[in-house]
């Protein structure tokens, strides 16, 4: 048995995509006989809780938890509001925007990395009074593996601290579910984003990632070899749910989750809609899209161009559970991601949810990288169709072959073909990602 302290800003019982990863491996490392402490930030009280992730707090050992500060929570609740203004808004889709497209283009391309580089700087300054907080807190305990966990930069932080205290005593193993720098963030900060990933690299005993592409937009700074340990899924989660019941009478797709700002991008899908549409292939009224999340008005949006909204049903932003019983009620289970240049190998943990609802998936990937690692698990597991902007000469037809497929299947009352590699899938069970990470231990 190893003492196992995890570190991680998001964790249960907050109802985020990102609590999952941390606290299905807390669960199934004590499941495995190991003793798990977490360490994380204090949960705001008044949002939504994930039901599902706070049973498994149950297997837990500790929870610490450590306040944030108001400062550091209003800047980062402040910041996707200031960004989603300052993006590009001619892809807004509405009169007002496209009458300033031009000022607007000016405007937030000037602003936007200004906004970046403040709140970097500032909410970084937090970063660091956290983490001392943090390790002021922990640097007295005995643990023998640290799991640290990147999305935020503390974790990381607090981790090197302990293993310079602590020196061989304790391993430590620093996870990466998102890359550190990416065209997501402004060239101007790359040099200390760098800095951050070096260190890193340096000082860990072992480095994780969710994907290939990760570790190559850092291949450069890495200094050992990286361990690609993916997302995965718990069928614990979904066997007290009853799927919703849909109309029966017309196709139900359903997509969960965020939208960044248009970078995922279901532009491909609604134009193909709509051509089989109007070639008569397609009915408009036997058609459903079930919208659950924060960015239902980015989806009418896209849709509107066109002229799909009708087919648009918002369920707005659901509680895991609820959104457990959405998916499960699905004929198709839509999926958006990019894979670009500089900003490969994101691999949504929403594909690896998708895995267990055991329905087809359509997943449309924007950007300018063919073959993305979303592609080949789709084509490896057989579970349905990858779309990828990259690949659009020979996508196209794919995707139109795909949906006349599904329509077809509707209209002779046969059950939607679906025939995936359940071996395949069942190497994304949360059960052997965690065995995974205790082989490094």
């Amino acid at each position: 048995m190893k003492k196992v302290l995890i570190i991680a800003d998001w964790f249960a019982p907050e109802n985020e995509i990102a609590s999952i990863r941390t606290t299905k491996l807390a669960k199934y490392l004590n499941i495995l006989g190991h003793e798990i402490t977490v360490a994380t930030k204090t949960i705001d009280e008044s949002k939504i809780k994930d039901s599902l992730l706070e049973k498994d707090m149950t297997y837990l050992h500790e929870v610490i938890r450590t306040e944030r500060g108001m400062v550091f929570r209003f800047l980062w609740n402040l910041g996707p509001f200031i960004s989603a203004r300052l993006i590009h808004r001619e892809r807004n889709g509405n009169q007002e925007a496209a009458q300033e497209s031009n000022r607007s283009k000016s405007k937030s391309g000037f602003l936007k990395p200004i906004w970046q580089r403040m709140t970097h700087f500032v909410l970084g300054y937090f970063d660091k009074l956290y983490s001392k907080k943090v390790f002021s807190t922990l640097k007295n305990s005995d643990y023998d593996i640290v799991i640290s966990t990147y999305g935020e930069f503390a974790p990381h932080l607090i981790a090197a601290k302990l293993k310079a205290t602590h020196k061989s005593k304790i391993k430590w193993i620093a996870d990466f579910r998102d890359p550190v720098f990416s065209s997501l963030r402004t060239t101007n900060m790359e040099s200390d984003l760098r800095g951050y990933f070096k260190k890193v690299a340096r000082e860990a005993d072992a480095i994780t990632a969710v994907s290939q592409g990760i570790l190559e937009v850092h291949e450069q700074d890495l200094f050992q070899e990286g361990n690609v340990i993916t997302n995965g899924f718990d069928l614990d989660d979904i066997k007290p749910i009853a799927p919703i019941k849909f109309e029966n009478e017309i196709i139900n797709f359903v997509y969960v989750g965020a939208l960044y700002q248009n970078k995922r991008d279901f532009a491909q899908f609604f134009n193909t809609i709509n051509d089989l549409i109007k070639s008569g292939l397609f009915e408009v009224n036997n058609i459903a899209i079930h919208y659950a999340g924060r960015d239902f008005e980015i989806l009418w949006n896209q849709a509107s161009k066109c002229c799909l909204t009708k087919i648009l049903h918002d369920h707005g932003y659901l509680p895991r559970e609820q959104s457990l019983a959405l998916q499960l009620g699905a004929d198709v289970l839509l999926h958006a991601s990019w894979n670009a240049t500089g900003n490969t190998g994101v691999n949504t943990g929403k594909i690896f949810e998708y895995m267990m609802i055991k329905k087809p998936i359509l997943s449309i990937i924007s950007g300018n990288v063919p073959n993305s690692e979303i592609r080949e698990m789709i084509e490896r597991a057989n579970i349905g169709l990858c779309y990828e902007e990259a690949l659009k000469h020979k996508d196209d037809e794919k995707l139109k072959e795909f949906l006349i497929k599904l329509y077809q299947d509707f209209q002779s009352g046969t059950t939607i073909t679906f025939e995936p590699n359940k071996k395949y899938i069942e190497k994304f069970d949360y059960k052997n990602i965690a065995k995974q990470f205790e082989a490094l231990f």
